[in-house]
């Protein structure tokens, strides 16, 4: 060891940090990751239009045209799409390719 203080108070600097990065934490590393859509079984418009791979507003259109999937009214104001229902219409609307 060294009569430097500034080489003393840098060892005691990195002995601190790799005794912080060696201890365990309490708090998780990360935030627990939400349902991915997938693997959920109900859906809200913006989760439905995730999983179909279309956006919010053309999800809407398609609902007010008529031609949307099926929706369960939860309230008079609320309604969710189930997983069901969507993958339903996804096959409904699959078209065979033209033969060449």
């Amino acid at each position: 060891m060294t009569n430097d203080p500034i080489a003393q108070l840098a060892d005691r600097v990195l002995a601190e940090i790799v005794s912080r990065a060696a201890r365990p934490t309490d708090a998780p590393a990360t935030k627990p990751a939400a349902a991915e859509p997938a693997m959920r079984e109900n859906f809200d418009g913006a989760g439905a239009a995730a999983y179909l791979g279309v956006c919010k507003r053309t999800l809407e259109r398609l609902d007010a045209a008529g031609d949307g999937p099926a929706r369960v009214w939860i309230t008079p104001r609320r309604y969710i799409y189930r997983k069901a229902d969507l993958d339903g219409w996804l096959a409904a609307r699959m078209k065979q390719p033209l033969a060449a």
